[in-house]
């Protein structure tokens, strides 16, 4: 069975089309977890008009991570998808889900082929990346869709936003780490995952519409602040220290674009946050990060072929413009 789990915050606006295009799917074994931060929307009244639906809420907002920790918690099934309440699924998502697990059976997680609910031909996510210079973006984000992303492949890592996993990942690998809140969790869980050799596949016949950001929007400066320092999180954690010290210096030049993001984009004073929050924050991050290299599995060569190493972003366009 698959356990379907959404977190929620104040999706009054999204939930219906996406539990309806649940209720159509032509693969009938799941069950539907809503787990709800502390809505003061109508969420609970319209997720009590779906049958088997389980709705649990949590009395404040705990962050994205938290949320889905707790879903992992309350399911059943031995596949857990993760779903943005934001989104909608295509008619055979799930027995596509079901029939890649059965297929590729030492494959523990997979990436959906994530395209844009209004521009369905636009794609938002075919793959997390994360490159050697720090940065993390979405395969194939804005590009035509034209099967260009056609193959079924081994990935660095999936988006949360509607990602499927095998649940005893989660007893090898970890829950998501609730420090981050929101925003690159998955792709910390991802990087953890293949330190423990653990394969992240793309399967291009899961197919998800996304309307992309429908609850981050309204986070703000709390949305930049989060991003830059889960990132840092991210290297620290998780990076062996001789891979570390090779890609020292274009994880320097991703430094610096942070830098000239703050100071263009007015928020400055977020990234001087970030930093000091950082340095409170070092004897914790070192504990987690003691425990997660003694696990580690995969060789440094290995790992390093896992990391992009295109400089993801246009530079022009991105400090200057």
């Amino acid at each position: 069975m698959i356990s379907i789990i959404i977190p929620n915050l104040d999706g009054e606006k999204f939930l219906p089309s996406c539990l309806k295009s649940i209720e159509k799917q032509s693969e009938g074994l799941y069950e539907i977890i809503v787990v709800d931060n502390g809505s003061s929307d109508d969420s609970q009244n319209i997720c009590a008009g779906f049958d088997d639906l389980k709705f649990v809420e949590l009395k404040s907002n705990l962050g994205f991570s938290a949320a889905v920790n707790r879903g992992i918690k309350e399911s059943s099934g031995e596949i857990i998808f993760l779903l943005n309440n934001d989104t909608e699924l295509d008619i055979n998502c799930l027995l596509n889900i079901k029939t890649f697990f059965d297929k590729y059976d030492k494959v523990d997680i997979m990436a959906t082929k994530m395209l844009y609910f209004d521009a369905r031909n636009i794609i938002n996510d075919t793959s997390d990346i994360f490159s050697i210079y720090g940065l993390a973006h979405q395969r194939g984000k804005g590009e035509v869709d034209i099967n260009q992303y056609g193959a079924c492949e081994r990935v660095f890592g999936a988006c949360a936003g509607a990602a499927a996993y095998r649940k005893k990942v989660f007893v090898e690998v970890g829950l998501f780490d609730e420090d981050f809140f929101a925003y690159l969790e998955d792709i910390d869980f991802s990087f953890r995952a293949n330190l423990l050799n653990k394969e992240c596949w793309y399967n291009p016949a899961a197919v998800v519409y996304h309307v992309d950001g429908g609850t981050s929007k309204k986070m703000g400066a709390f949305s930049f602040f989060l991003n830059h320092r889960n990132a840092a999180f991210v290297i620290l954690k998780n990076i062996p220290s001789l891979l570390l010290f090779k890609i020292l210096p274009f994880l320097l030049i991703g430094q610096a674009r942070t830098l000239a993001a703050g100071i263009k984009h007015k928020k400055f004073n977020i990234i001087l946050k970030i930093y000091w929050q950082l340095i409170n924050d070092f004897p914790k991050i070192l504990k987690k990060r003691r425990k997660i290299q003694k696990t580690r599995l995969i060789k440094n060569a290995d790992l390093f072929s896992l990391l992009s190493k295109k400089y993801p972003f246009n530079i022009r366009k991105s400090l200057f413009k």
